[in-house]
């Protein structure tokens, strides 16, 4: 069974927002509009469309629909089904995409260690990137092959900057004060907002140990674990992160699944950045705190 948990229904995903900050005002060239419009609308109609159905839905002419989709058939960017006349998405958005989330390839490298991690604790672990607009997004997951129940994610799906786990990672990496904190928090759409000191403490917690928690603050009854990918200048460039549904691990496996997710960050960032200094911040440190108690949750020293 595969469990949405709402994940996909945020408000500030928008995979395929037609935002135009930084650049918007400027003129707009209407063929390149047009084809923008064309695969945008086409990524979400995998069945695909027809010349017609497909300029009457964006509102263009038959004929400079047919023109545009034409040449993005020549570029690989649309494939063409001359038995059915019916135009999809073609491989070359694909591969331009993949480039796009991803151009250093770092899930790829990463993704036989985070399939370990998943398959030993049966939990779902993705590596997420952030974005210059302040903004995490799912780069790619790694589930449990044999969890019965597992937490559905959408690559290419945006998350506010504070949300969850990974915004506890930000929070410490761009230093934020009390009142960006406040400010930020407030974008986020969260099933029990944290108060601003419970916030706090968990972002000492992360300090501590290397990874943040979030049990039942973003999400009512899923816990995410999360830690941090640094480059050579001590830049926050991605996060490696752990959901799970609250219930299913008890404490006690908490701190073990929580010290293989900053493992899988500290290895990532050696691998991408090889020289990364060997002293990062206090939150890559892994010093060994007393044990601690983050949002309910006694978690052991390991």
């Amino acid at each position: 069974m595969v469990a949405d948990c709402g994940l996909s229904n945020m408000d500030d995903t928008g995979d395929l927002d037609t935002n135009t900050e930084g650049g918007g005002d400027g003129p707009r060239v209407g063929s390149v509009a047009a084809a923008v419009a064309i695969l945008r609308y086409l990524a979400l109609h995998p069945e695909g469309a027809g010349v017609v159905p497909l300029a009457r839905s964006l509102g263009l002419s038959p004929s400079s629909c047919f023109n545009v989709v034409r040449t993005l058939a020549s570029e690989h960017f649309v494939e063409f089904d001359p038995r059915t006349k019916i135009y999809s998405l073609g491989i070359g958005a694909h591969v331009i995409g993949r480039a796009a989330l991803d151009p250093r390839g770092a899930f790829q490298a990463v993704k036989p260690r985070l399939e370990a991690v998943a398959d030993k604790f049966g939990v779902t672990v993705a590596l997420l990137g952030l974005r210059r607009n302040d903004q995490f997004v799912i780069i790619g997951f790694c589930d449990s092959a044999s969890a019965t129940t597992k937490i559905h994610l959408t690559i290419g799906q945006r998350l506010p900057l504070l949300t969850g786990a990974v915004g506890r990672c930000a929070a410490v990496a761009f230093a934020l004060d009390d009142a960006s904190l406040e400010r930020t928090l407030t974008k986020v759409k969260w099933a029990a907002r944290p108060q601003l000191s419970e916030y706090k403490a968990s972002l000492d917690f992360y300090r501590s140990r290397g990874w943040a928690i979030d049990s039942d603050n973003f999400l009512m009854g899923v816990t995410t674990i999360a830690s941090s990918v640094f480059d050579q200048k001590g830049r926050l460039q991605f996060c490696v992160s752990c959901t799970m549904f609250s219930s299913h691990h008890p404490d006690v496996e908490i701190g073990a699944i929580g010290d293989a997710v900053a493992r899988e960050a500290r290895w990532l960032s050696s691998h991408l950045f090889p020289s990364l200094p060997a002293a990062m911040d206090g939150a890559r440190k892994t010093g060994r705190a007393r044990p601690s108690t983050a949002k309910g949750r006694k978690v052991a020293p390991s």
